[in-house]
């Protein structure tokens, strides 16, 4: 995945004087219907909210699970497809796959140091939802709401996250610069592995954001009648990159 995202940017760096050419305002395309192809990469934190392992030896850790540090790596891949209803409102879901690992770093007990649990995160996205644009001269703000259910594809667990981002930005001659405030507080339900002097021991691990909010500094930019780019770095509570292509239709 972060080699795709690589001659991606590589690309990008080709398409920019098409960029500058063609940059233009935010304002709704000719064309209501888009369909994207979306490539991101996240790190960020977790605090536990349960703990238990196949094992008898492992259950004192369940008791001491605020002093587990718990983060994850991962990549994902997905197609949107979105509709303008109005001016105003764009409706959107998309479906895709996501790949990458959490980790759970376990304390050590008594006489037993113990490996980290490892949660293989590769697994199936679903989101829905829908923004809401307002505009005046070259100044807009968006707000948008997303539903995202994710199947795992190791274990049977299936987790549901909740986010609302409002946004602001400036349109100028060579595209939209923006920022926004995501908030994001999700839990869920996973299943890791560690290897103990006891052999393979599952962990059934509950896990919810560690930060609720993070920051978002974006770019737009029209490509062409029909295509276009949008980037964006993601900082303070998680840590990622997004790159997303839109063909109008």
């Amino acid at each position: 995945m972060l080699v795709i995202i690589r001659h991606l940017l590589s690309g990008m760096c080709l398409l920019l004087p098409s960029m500058v050419a063609n940059a233009q305002t935010t304002e709704m395309p000719v064309k209501k219907t888009g369909i994207s192809l979306n490539l991101e990469t996240r790190q960020q934190d977790y605090d536990l909210t349960s703990l238990s392992f196949s094992h008898p030896a492992l259950t004192p850790l369940a008791n001491v699970k605020e002093r587990i540090a718990a983060s994850s790596d991962v990549q994902s891949a997905t197609l949107k497809l979105d509709r303008w209803l109005t001016p105003n409102i764009n409706l959107f879901g998309s479906v895709g796959k996501m790949t990458g690992e959490g980790t759970a770093k376990l304390p050590v007990l008594p006489g037993l140091n113990l490996p980290d649990v490892r949660i293989d995160a590769d697994g199936s996205i679903y989101s829905l939802g829908g923004t809401a644009v307002a505009r005046k001269d070259q100044y807009f703000s968006t707000i948008t709401y997303t539903f995202t259910r994710y199947k795992a594809d190791a274990f049977e667990e299936t987790n549901t996250f909740q986010s609302l981002m409002p946004m602001a930005g400036v349109t100028t001659p060579v595209g939209a610069f923006s920022l926004a405030l995501r908030y994001q507080q999700g839990d869920g339900n996973y299943v890791g592995k560690t290897t103990t002097p006891f052999g393979e021991v599952t962990a059934n691990i509950g896990l919810k954001d560690k930060h609720a909010t993070s920051w978002q500094a974006g770019y737009y930019a029209r490509l062409g009648n029909d295509l276009s780019l949008r980037t964006s770095a993601e900082l303070g509570g998680r840590e990622g990159f997004r790159l997303e292509l839109n063909r109008r239709f």
